[in-house]
């Protein structure tokens, strides 16, 4: 927790505890000709577990793209 100027403390939203809550850390990447690799904050491949989440990044996401998030 990091204190505020009041004396406070304040959470952050990236603290581990709260990853484990709100679901997965990942990376994902559309590279040209239609590859989409979805990785863990590990480097683990997770594409095959999230099928609809590959299909959606191709669909609306342009090549050359890459997101870092909480899924």
């Amino acid at each position: 927790m990091e204190p505020r100027a009041d004396g406070a403390k304040t959470v952050c939203h990236e603290t581990p505890p709260s990853l484990e809550k709100d679901g997965f850390r990942a990376q994902l990447a559309v590279h040209a000709g239609g590859r989409v690799l979805l990785r863990s904050i590990q480097g683990s491949d997770m594409t095959g577990s999230f099928s609809e989440t590959r299909a959606a990044a191709l669909a609306q996401l342009p090549e050359s793209t890459g997101l870092d998030g909480v899924m």
